[in-house]
């Protein structure tokens, strides 16, 4: 063999080489006139033209025994690797596809194409920091490549860089917009770093130019869920549903947010022709499953909750209405598995604590019962706060877009007083002080934004500006350095660090 392979990589391909010399016979035989060019010229372009052949006929395997028999006449030629890698994949063989395609790569780097699928085959092998490396590489290729865009935003939102996210992906503010793909990627990433309101604009103003796009209102819905805009939530998939009536998965949208809004006049009787329609859907039996259950009847909301729980069985939500059914069925040891997996799994409203009291003291533990107790009664405070901070915070807001600067500072400020770990509530009662006249608070509260996000660009450039007003020039160039390193290309942050330059 005469390939520039390592020995390991030598002996993935053999399979494929050994069997150029023999199948062409059998089961790989090429038509008539392929077998007299063949024999009378048996060169590497003969064998890239039989490769061609099986390719266009979905005949991977032998398509890839030509394409070996051609590179092993011709081993400098990095189409011919990469020809063979791509068969190899296509034909089942991704290990070996990987070893041909960095071959290829090894003969011509610059191969755009060859990164994206050397990449693709990457993930799927499960390999993911080389699967991010290849994204990259034809990204410094091709930097508007959505193959590589998305491969990029992909691996980052995986590996939760956030951030980076935002700065890959947000749009130049004179650019058309992004695809439906990125902004949804977008807004995810705004989404985990708590960014809801950034978010909820970016889906909307994408919606906005395609309203018809069934991915962005779903996205969209759920964000505002999130929010607790649950009205919102509800009238955007009303919409949707009116457009796709028969659409399964816009009716289990739908659904699910009727149920969210306990619209339970219009949920039941979608829920049923959907359990019709889809009775192995996760999302159907899970949501019917939790009607039932606040309805009190247990016993159909537990067939439908451990069908779900089949499906699913790291669904904290469903877990915990099973869990709930169980209780009132007089099963306690099988509720109480239920609802601690739902808590291990993130379920931590203060509801869960109750049922567990109930559930211990069911079991004749009463020393957790009165410990499940204590945490409910601390949740439900705590939640109790919460809600109270995003109604106050959704009232600043429109009194800051009616320019009721004093009013929006008072209720701001009764927002980040209710939530004084939310680093949004925070930077907006930051914003409504500055643009009030009061910079001193303004600086504490854009301070105590980036302590508890110190990803929120937008903070770091109220923070700059506002020490600028104070005339603190070398704090505000820090904070406006520290804004352009998470967001290079932010134009506001570019014109405050060239007048704080002049």
């Amino acid at each position: 063999m005469i390939f520039s392979f390592t020995c390991k990589d030598r002996a993935i391909l053999a399979v494929a080489l050994l069997a150029s010399t023999t199948a062409f016979a059998a089961e790989c035989t090429p038509s008539p006139q392929l077998q007299a060019k063949l024999r009378a010229h048996p060169s590497a372009e003969t064998y890239a033209t039989l490769g061609q052949y099986f390719g266009d006929k979905d005949r991977h395997e032998c398509a890839a025994q030509a394409w070996a028999s051609a590179l092993k006449l011709q081993p400098g030629s990095a189409k011919f690797a990469y020809m063979l890698g791509l068969n190899l994949y296509f034909g089942g063989q991704p290990e070996p596809a990987v070893d041909a395609l960095q071959e290829s790569l090894h003969l011509d780097p610059t191969q755009l194409q060859t990164h994206l699928l050397l990449a693709t085959v990457f993930e799927k092998l499960h390999q993911s920091p080389e699967a991010t490396a290849e994204w990259r590489a034809a990204l410094a290729i091709d930097p508007s490549s959505p193959l590589a865009l998305d491969g990029v935003a992909k691996s980052l939102l995986a590996s939760r860089d956030y951030p980076a996210v935002v700065k890959l992906l947000r749009p130049a503010p004179d650019s058309q917009g992004l695809d439906e793909k990125f902004t949804i990627d977008l807004a995810l990433a705004y989404e985990h770093l708590g960014r809801l309101d950034d978010a909820s604009t970016t889906l909307r103003q994408a919606l906005a130019k395609e309203p018809s796009s069934l991915q962005l209102a779903n996205t969209l819905a759920l964000i505002d869920l999130k929010a607790e805009r649950h009205d919102e939530a509800a009238s955007l998939l009303e919409k949707q549903y009116a457009l796709r009536p028969n659409d399964l998965e816009t009716q289990v949208d739908y659904f699910r947010v009727l149920v969210v809004n306990d619209r339970r006049d219009m949920a039941h009787p979608l829920g049923k022709t959907l359990l019709a329609k889809a009775p192995h859907d996760f999302n159907v039996l899970y949501l019917n499953g939790a009607l039932e259950r606040e309805d009190g009847e247990y016993d159909a909301a537990k067939h439908h909750l451990e069908a779900a729980v089949q499906l699913n069985p790291n669904h904290a939500d469903c877990l915990y209405n099973l869990g709930v059914a169980l209780a009132r069925l007089h099963q306690p040891e099988e509720a109480k598995i239920h609802l601690e997996k739902a808590i291990s799994l993130g379920w931590n409203g203060p509801e869960i604590r109750y049922e567990l009291a109930n559930v211990d003291r069911a079991l004749g533990d009463t020393e957790n019962a009165a410990q499940q107790m204590a945490l409910y009664q601390q949740e439900t405070r705590a939640k109790e706060q919460r809600t109270l901070a995003f109604s106050k915070s959704a009232q600043a807001d429109q009194e800051m877009h009616s320019g009721d600067l004093k009013s929006a500072v008072l209720h701001y400020r009764e927002a980040t007083d209710a939530a004084p770990n939310n680093p949004l509530f925070t930077y907006k009662f930051a914003t409504a002080l500055a643009a009030s006249g009061n910079p001193t608070e303004a600086e504490q509260q854009f301070r105590k934004a980036v302590q508890a996000d110190p990803n929120f660009t937008a903070a770091w450039i109220g923070l700059a500006s506002t020490l600028a007003r104070e005339s603190k020039i070398p704090e505000a160039k820090d904070a406006i350095d520290t804004a352009l390193h998470l967001d290079p290309d932010n134009a506001q942050a570019q014109t405050i660090s060239k007048q704080l330059s002049q």
